[in-house]
């Protein structure tokens, strides 16, 4: 046993403990450790009789043997706290107010407020409110995580100086350097800077951690401190720095730090780009409201493509601030190209490259790969079916990589349950990483593994929109498992919450040459775009289709693309465009002896000569195409070219042939269970109907469209059945009950943009009574 060990046996206190660790840290020194105890026991002695006679103010029993030990009045202090202690167990509420003498400093160590500090209202409301809501005798703990260039450190040293009144005996502050390894400040480094800070001397300090933050501790009692504590990385950096006494701290971190909400009770505050407004103006504070206001429309532009990140507009900002001549709309230009627009947006030492750099180079090896392969996601958010698809891992490994991103603030949680998105410019920062770190093989495996997981989803959930439909030939790859889908609402629902990343991920596999699935993914969303009214996608898509068909020299998707691109153009009312398409698909069809492809052009072909008013070229079409589909087993397209054969029976006045059409169609569709298709059938018979006058017939036929439309979420078909229930209770029940199903209708064609709106405004605006 070691003398320490000895003495510390021999005398159990808490004060020979504390004398221990003081010695230790004062090596050198000629007070024997023995002597050293001994005194420390005499003042814990003095301090016990203070307590119980109250003849001495501990302040001065704490000085005198502070100038006779030579150790700070901080650890005295909590010496006297360990008295109290013992004396009155947990009862914290006999406390003292320590009336320190001037020799203690009252450090003011907060840097300039920022000169072109802007908006941030809410969330300045939000942490003065936690502030003045702190419970007495407490220590208010607020943690402002963020993105890299987020403006954390300018929101909490803008709040610190609107504190600072409030806590005049000190007011400090340290940037950690949590994010940069070669500066990281480690609590005892930080403990060192405070206590001589708060001292205002720089000997005899202790070196041990816990030594150090009882000192610390000790010096603040009775004092109001303000503690800002920037750019942490971990709990563990910043704990020993908290007060035990009431006081503030303001913590900054790239991470969520939920350590410290969860143990230490602090108030997390997450901070979020700025509000486009916000953006404008802080870019008129740094480069110069008039300039920004002569062109308000590039200055919009500038802050879009800044993703709204304060540090990268006040980068733009300086950019303009020091090139006078420059025009705002010259700087959009520089930032269009997302190849430069990290380099453009750096000033001096300062860059949004250099921000993200520090966070992306703390990640462990896993998280850093997903950061990199998210750059390759094209869409605005993403599943993580796709992040696991992307790296070749578990679902569950993946989303712990994912996790540990969102805690550093280089990932957000999009608003849809369980998807992620990017900031655009770390997504750019990202790609430059995967890039830079990644083999091309690498990367495009990556892509390619993304777009199997897209269309593999896809193609689970189309099943459900249109049973019966055919598609072009795809064999799924089964690696992804099997998609929950077992209704098509959950079918339609999964197809609009993926609609934009699916059109970029087909826009993406373009850009790539991966030619297949540009047509294999435009061809799986058919169905959802024609059920939804997706007309712009549809069109869009399908023709990057046909291109990459066309280059890729696979005439089978070239004249199936070209017929879907046809069925768009025709509800598009382009009817020429699309007789011309399905004409083309034809001939190759029939060049290739496809008969399902046949049928389809056939059909097609016929619904345009209608919209054409050829109407015996339609029924002729048609026919061929019934014809046709005897030698295939495709009941499916059969119950599309009976429907359609009605519309021309109907369209030429042989309303009774319609009706046997529609109800031969409408059988088909029943059985398949097609209840999409099973509307609009019933919706056309209850037209054929009313134009027979069996107007009950009609309102019953109309009324089961209308509801199965409500019930599929068809917006059109649901338009429709009001456009005709309206026309069929004006000869029934008179134009006061029709006026109300076509304002219905006229809602919903204009909320749409279908050109049947200026149709139903004539209704409404003179009926035909």
């Amino acid at each position: 046993m070691v003398h320490g060990e000895r003495l510390e046996a021999a005398h159990p206190g808490p004060e020979v403990r504390l004398g221990i660790a003081l010695r230790r840290a004062r090596e050198g020194s000629d007070v024997s450790l023995r002597a050293l105890a001994r005194r420390l026991h005499r003042a814990h002695s003095t301090l016990v009789e203070y307590e119980r006679g109250h003849r001495l103010a501990p302040i001065d029993v704490i000085e005198a043997y502070e100038a006779e030990l030579g150790v700070p009045a901080g650890t005295l202090v909590a010496l006297h706290e360990r008295a109290r202690l013992e004396i009155y167990g947990a009862d914290r509420s006999r406390r003292h107010t320590y009336v320190l003498r001037p020799g203690l400093a009252a450090p003011h160590q907060l840097p300039p407020n920022i000169a072109h500090f802007t908006g941030r209202a809410v969330e300045l409301s939000r942490l003065r409110a936690l502030v003045a809501q702190r419970r007495p005798r407490t220590v208010v703990i607020l943690v402002i995580a963020g993105a890299p260039g987020m403006g954390k450190t300018a929101l909490a040293v803008h709040l610190a100086h609107e504190l600072a009144p409030d806590f005049p005996d000190a007011q400090l502050y340290v940037n950690l350097h949590g994010y940069e390894p070669a500066q990281r400040l480690g609590p005892s480094q930080v403990l060192d800077r405070f206590l001589r800070a708060l001292s205002g001397r720089a000997e005899v300090l202790p070196a041990d951690l816990e030594e150090q933050a009882a000192s610390f501790r000790g010096l603040l009692v009775g004092r109001r401190a303000l503690l800002v504590l920037d750019n942490a990385s971990s709990p563990e950096q910043v704990r020993p720095l908290i007060p035990a006494t009431p006081s503030c701290v303001l913590i900054t971190s790239r991470d969520l730090l939920a350590g410290m909400v969860a143990t230490e009770g602090a108030q997390l505050l997450p901070l979020d780009v700025l509000a486009p407004g916000e953006a404008l103006e802080l870019l008129g504070r740094s480069a110069g409201a008039k300039r920004v206001k002569s062109e308000p429309d590039a200055a919009a532009e500038v802050v879009r493509l800044c993703g709204y990140l304060p540090l990268a507009v006040r980068i733009a900002g300086a950019r303009l601030a020091t090139r006078p001549a420059m025009r705002v709309a010259m700087l959009v230009e520089r930032l269009a190209d997302e190849r430069s627009r990290l380099t453009e947006l750096s000033a001096g030492d300062v860059g949004v490259r250099a921000s993200f750099a520090f966070s992306y180079q703390a990640l462990s090896p896993g998280p850093a790969r997903m950061f990199r392969r998210l750059g390759l996601v094209p869409g605005p958010d993403f599943a993580c079916g796709v992040a696991a698809a992307l790296t070749g891992q578990s679902a569950q490994a993946a989303e712990s990589d994912l996790e540990a991103l969102v805690d550093t603030h280089l990932l957000d949680i999009a608003p849809a349950p369980g998807r992620y998105r990017l900031h655009d410019l770390l997504r750019l920062y990202a790609r430059e990483r995967a890039q830079a770190e990644e083999t091309a093989q690498d990367r495009q495996d990556a892509r390619r593994r993304m777009i199997e997981w897209y269309l593999d989803t896809a193609d689970a959930a189309e099943q459900l929109l249109i049973p019966g439909r055919r598609r072009l030939p795809y064999q799924p790859t089964g690696r992804w498992g099997e998609p929950a889908f077992d209704t098509l609402g959950q079918a339609l629902a999964w197809f609009e919450l993926e609609r934009a990343s699916l059109v970029a991920v087909i826009n993406e596999a373009a850009a790539c040459g991966l030619h297949s699935f540009v047509w294999q993914l435009s061809d799986a969303l058919l169905s959802f775009f024609l059920l939804r009214s997706h007309w712009g996608d549809w069109q869009a898509t399908h023709r990057a289709g046909l291109a990459a068909a066309q280059e890729a020299g696979d005439r089978l998707a070239e004249a199936w693309m070209m017929v879907s691109l046809g069925q768009c153009c025709r509800i598009l009312r382009q009817f020429d465009q699309a007789a011309d398409l399905n004409r083309r698909g034809l001939k190759i069809f029939g060049e290739l002896g496809n008969a399902d492809g046949q049928a389809r052009a056939l059909t097609n072909l016929g619904r345009d000569y209608v919209k054409l008013r050829r109407f015996s070229e339609a029924v002729d079409c048609l026919r061929q195409s019934l014809v046709t589909l005897r030698e295939t087993d495709y009941p499916h397209r059969r119950g599309v070219a009976l429907h359609y054969l009605g519309e021309a029976y109907r369209e030429l006045h042989r309303f009774e042939e319609a009706v046997d059409c529609y109800q031969r169609s409408l059988a088909i569709r029943r059985a398949l269970g097609n209840r999409w298709d099973e509307g609009g059938n019933l919706c056309d018979l209850g037209q054929a109907y009313r134009e027979l006058q069996r107007f009950e017939e009609a309102a019953d036929s109309l009324r089961e469209s209308l509801a199965i439309a409500r019930e599929v979420g068809d917006r059109w078909g649901e338009g429709r059945s009001l456009e005709l229930l309206g026309l069929v209770v004006e000869r029934t029940y008179g134009i006061q009950e029709a006026l109300g199903y076509w304002r219905e209708a006229l809602a919903i064609f204009s909320e749409l943009g279908d050109p049947r709106a200026d149709k139903v405004r004539s209704l409404l605006a003179t009926p035909s009574w």
